[in-house]
């Protein structure tokens, strides 16, 4: 029975390595692959804004949603001055470089004043 818990224990020790190379391989790889991703503008409406508490409630992550012609959506993080500037509704071009938002250009519309027809 002895020998058969330190197996076990062997084995969970194991798989924890496993899995922290894993998690380590894989968040060393993602600033890479958005770093190389090629920068791309988009005509887009913003569909959605969102926050998320994180890190035990102590801070909050903002996103907002962007929606092309075609239907695709993207979620992106945005910063907190971004995020009040945004309107859900908005047109404009988005530029983004893989999952990471640069910037967002609204759209003017102008119209004439009620008065004047």
């Amino acid at each position: 029975m002895g020998r058969l818990l330190v197996v076990l224990l062997v084995i969970a020790v194991l798989v924890a390595i496993v899995v922290l190379i894993v998690i380590a391989v894989t968040a060393g790889k993602r600033p890479v692959e958005r770093s190389t991703a090629p920068v791309t503008t988009v005509h887009c409406r913003i569909t959605s804004k969102r926050t998320m508490l994180s890190r035990g409630g102590r801070a909050t992550d903002y996103f907002a949603t962007f929606e092309e012609p075609d239907g695709s959506r993207t979620e992106l993080h945005v910063d907190p001055v971004t995020y009040g500037h945004l309107s859900e509704g908005d047109r404009g071009w988005l530029t983004a470089q893989g999952e990471r938002y640069l910037s967002f250009v609204r759209e003017v519309e102008i119209r004439p004043p009620d008065d004047q027809r």
